[in-house]
């Protein structure tokens, strides 16, 4: 029931006559103020009998229980399980007795639609048609069908435009297998999602029919279904609007990426027939930015040169539009120039990411890859560069993500490399101002907070945007509001973008362990370039934020980068170093605990510490010895060769580096368990719990760099235990289909360490430190082969970690594990090299040539396309009987133009 959570968990109610009228008004007819648009529509809908005004009904919809027993006799034709009995769920089959309100509800909401359209002075601005799913024979059926199907849908265009779309899909389906091996099975699955893809990519607003008077929190949730396959196909929709009709009633449901919010009460369409033909009118009155379109996207078709850049919604969009190069959707989005004086405009080459798209509640964080339009077409030096475009709803009140980027030092060109460069961003701008979702999308309605049990789920992951879940509950006509402790509003979101000049592969991709090893050095030192350098904690160190990027054609030459600042934390505050002082000139004071310090680390060790790193620790701990004392011990205690050594131990013994700048304090925030920001299979014990590794501790944690190290960390543990290599292919016991019934000692260890609910992350992170040596001897042996070479390496890293931990701060933890990365990437190259390359590696170098000339390919087809424009096509729009109003044709539920 994730579905359903991501949206509800936030959801909240505003007054129904408020909604109404801020988010679903009907415009004023121009110069005409004091005309009233939906008194005129009722007036035309009462004289062409689709409303009764004696009977205050509108046309065809049941009248009482008797009438829907003869609706269900006629839909039924005699057959057995329609009839209200119990289906195989032992639910009982009431789609019988909705369908009676399906065909009703098209007819009128296309009868006002049909009135639209012959207002004087105020033409259609979204023209659809209103289709009943439910009832359609056509309609995707059968176990290849997905279980996403509203009852009724308002598609953009005709009936006969919707048809014809879905007869293009399966066109280009059929020349897409017509050289295959896929079986007739393959195939029907291919041509069903096809079919269905053609749809949701046409669906304008969905609407669920509920038959009876109980609980509509079921019709809720599968509206809200419906709202996120909308928001996974529909790439430019801000937001998306939903009705729930039970009976004779409509509620109105809007959701954006701040969640769900709907009218508190419904209401009656027939009692109340003005605020249903407000509603349907609105819908097709509105401007596309009303009603949820970002205007500032279109799509990029470079078979129109002399109108290459269309919105999708113009009646001009064809199907094929939406699948270009290998099938892929290309979005033409202007972005500011580098120094922000002019617009550029870029298109989209591939997604890279939108697994996530979808979130109803959160980011929604899309990422293309990108040529600036004006480079398409150009030969001169066989080259184009390639840009990311990152697109989110950042929180408002959250760090700009270009800021922190920007708080780097220019013309870096070494050390800063190791971190994402960026080109320009912006917050995105719709009708002249950024549009939050809370000002401007929900026009500040005030709103109340709802209780759904059939729907409540709790979250068991961390949200990084701080915002709680809350309880909903819906029921027909009435509201019952709750106000549970830990409850937050949802705050705005603002549509963000982000352009970056860093194009790479998450590190799971490597080609081989000197490249590996190299980009996790990289990543080291672009962590610490931030700290640094810009005062940045990244706070999300992951598989996905430490990217292979390519320094040449053919992928061979890499370097290592960190990205995505979405949740790192910025600081002012910097603590100098204290210049190194002899011992001949401490005062008494200091010289007495040197002594004493020694004394006790000679009775307990048999060894002393000169006066350089009594002076560094005694500097670090504020002059507290018991700490120091833990620091030597666990230093010491792995290293054999110290032992028995007649000699006070010195820096490089200890790894004690001398500061010698200045470094970044991040200890000024107190943090809230809420405020929590991490991908949890990489996080920290410290980080998910709020608790200290070694037991209660009344200081609260705060997000720091040792965090962030050990985060690097588990990313090194996961791939050498779910990888087999090169590629970044998941290791063969490890992939579902190999999965048997009883899980390996292996996938238990990836599920408690990655995979589990955050609470048996954190445990079992917490039970190796205090277990340490189970690292080395329960998890490494489960390493794949590959990568037996770097178990010294994760041994010494977690002892340094571990250090850390009980000795507290470790400013110099960067240096500790860049070093221990450096003596193992030593040790690799004295081993000879093989004669012949691995073949993983050779088949990650073609995987990656092919990768990098994609966008050479999109060039040449671009280009192509652009030198042999397509016949023109009589579309279904065209021809549609004096409805030529602004460019575009109206249309009606039931009409056929």
């Amino acid at each position: 029931m994730a579905l359903e959570d991501d949206a509800i968990r936030s959801s909240r109610v505003a007054a129904t006559d408020d909604f109404l009228r801020l988010i679903l008004p009907v415009p004023s007819v121009p110069n005409k103020p004091n005309a009233n648009v939906v008194d005129q529509l009722y007036t035309t809908l009462v004289g062409s009998n689709a409303y009764d005004e004696s009977k205050r009904r509108w046309r065809g919809f049941p009248v009482d229980n008797r009438e829907e027993d003869v609706i269900r006799e006629e839909h039924d034709g005699g057959e057995e399980n329609d009839n209200g009995e119990e289906n195989d769920n032992g639910e009982e089959n009431n789609n019988s007795v909705e369908v009676g309100f399906h065909r009703p509800f098209v007819a009128a909401a296309g009868a006002i639609n049909e009135a639209c359209r012959h207002l004087d002075d105020l033409p259609v601005q979204v023209w659809s048609s209103w289709i009943d799913r439910h009832s359609d024979a056509t309609g995707s059926k059968g176990d290849e069908a997905p279980d996403i199907r509203p009852d009724i849908v308002s598609v953009l265009g005709t009936r006969e435009d919707h048809q014809e779309w879905e007869n293009e899909a399966a066109s280009n389906l059929e020349a897409a297998c017509g050289a295959g091996s896929e079986t007739p099975d393959e195939v029907k699955v291919k041509q069903v999602k096809m079919s269905t893809r053609a749809l949701w990519l046409r669906v304008h607003v969905p609407v669920e029919i509920k038959s009876d008077d109980g609980d509509i929190a079921p019709s809720v949730g599968w509206l809200c279904r419906s709202m996120r396959q909308i928001f996974r196909e529909q790439a430019d929709r801000r937001f998306v609007l939903g009705l729930v009709f039970c009976k004779s009633e409509v509620s109105v449901w809007l959701c954006d990426r701040s969640g769900l919010l709907g009218t508190q009460t419904p209401f009656n369409i027939h009692e109340e027939p003005k605020k249903f033909i407000q509603v349907i009118a609105a819908l097709a009155l509105l401007n596309p930015a009303q009603l949820g379109w970002d205007t500032s996207m279109r799509l990029y078709r470079p078979s129109s040169p002399t109108a290459p850049f269309v919105h999708s919604y113009d009646r001009s969009v064809r199907f094929e539009h939406f699948h270009g190069m290998l099938g892929e959707t290309h979005w033409a989005i202007d972005m500011p120039s580098r120094d922000g004086s002019e617009r550029e405009t870029f298109v989209s080459v591939h997604r890279l990411s939108m697994a996530r798209s979808e979130i109803m509640h959160g980011r929604a964080t899309i990422v293309w890859e990108v040529v600036r339009f004006n480079d398409i077409g150009r030969e001169s030096d066989g080259k184009i560069q390639r840009y990311v475009l990152k697109q989110c709803w950042r929180a408002m009140g959250m760090h700009k993500e270009a800021k922190l980027y920007g708080r780097l030092p220019r013309g870096d060109d070494h050390v800063g490399a190791n971190v994402g460069r960026l080109y320009s961003s912006e917050d995105v701008e719709i009708e002249k101002g950024v549009r939050d979702t809370t000002s401007r999308i929900r026009h500040k309605l005030a709103t109340t907070v709802l209780y759904v049990p059939e729907v409540r789920r709790w979250i068991t992951y961390y949200d990084p945007t701080m915002e709680e879940a809350v309880d909903v509950q819906l029921t027909s006509g009435t509201t019952t509001e709750s106000t549970p402790s830990s409850v937050t509003h949802a705050p705005p979101r603002v549509l963000s973008r982000l352009l970056m000049e860093t194009y790479g592969w998450p590190i799971k991709f490597f080609k081989d362990i000197p490249e590996l090893l190299r980009v996790i050095l990289d990543a080291l030192r672009g962590h610490r370039h931030l700290c640094y350098n810009a005062g940045v904690l990244h706070r999300d160190i992951s598989i996905g934020n430490i990217l292979i990027c390519p320094e040449d054609d053919a992928g061979e030459k890499t370097q290592g980068r960190i990205i995505d600042l979405d949740h790192g934390k910025p600081t002012e505050e910097f603590i100098d170093p204290v210049p190194f002082v002899p011992a001949q000139d401490w005062d008494q004071g200091m010289l007495c605990q040197y002594r004493y310090t020694n004394a006790l680390l000679r009775d307990i060790n048999r060894y002393g510490i000169d006066d350089a790193v009594f002076f560094e620790l005694y500097n670090r701990y504020c002059g507290g010895i018991s700490t120091i004392l833990n620091y030597v011990g666990e230093a010491a205690c792995c290293k054999d060769h110290l032992k028995g050594i007649g000699r006070p131990l010195t820096c490089d013994d200890l790894d004690v580096y001398p500061e010698t700048e200045r470094r970044p304090d991040f200890s000024g925030r107190d943090p809230r368990a809420t405020s929590r920001t991490t991908t949890v299979p990489y996080a920290s014990y410290k980080v998910l719990t709020n608790l200290h590794y070694d037991g209660p501790n009344n200081k609260p944690v705060t997000h720091n760099s040792v965090h962030d190290v050990e985060a690097l960390f588990w990313v090194s543990q996961n791939v050498c235990l779910t990888r087999d290599g090169p590629g970044g292919s998941r290791r063969h016991e490890l992939k579902v289909e190999n999965s048997s019934g009883d899980p390996s000692f292996l996938e238990q260890i990836v599920f408690c360490f990655f995979d589990s609910p955050t609470d048996v992350v954190a445990k079992n992170r917490h039970i190796l430190f205090t277990r340490f040596d189970d690292l080395e001897s329960i998890i490494m042996p489960h390493f794949h082969p590959y990568f037996d070479t770097l178990k010294p390496l994760m041994v010494e890293w977690w002892r340094l970690l571990h250090i850390a931990y009980i000795s507290p701060p470790a400013p110099t933890i960067h240096r500790q594990i860049i070093t221990a990365v450096e003596n193992t990437m030593r040790e690799i190259e004295r081993t000879p090299a093989p004669s012949t390359l691995d073949a993983a590696t050779v088949a990650e170098l073609e995987r990656r040539k092919n990768d990098l000339g994609r966008v050479r390919e999109f060039n040449l087809w671009a280009t192509r396309s652009a030198a042999t424009p397509p016949p023109t096509v009589q579309s279904a729009y065209n021809g549609c009987p004096g409805i030529q109003r602004s460019g575009m044709c109206a249309l009606s539920g039931d009409s056929k133009c």
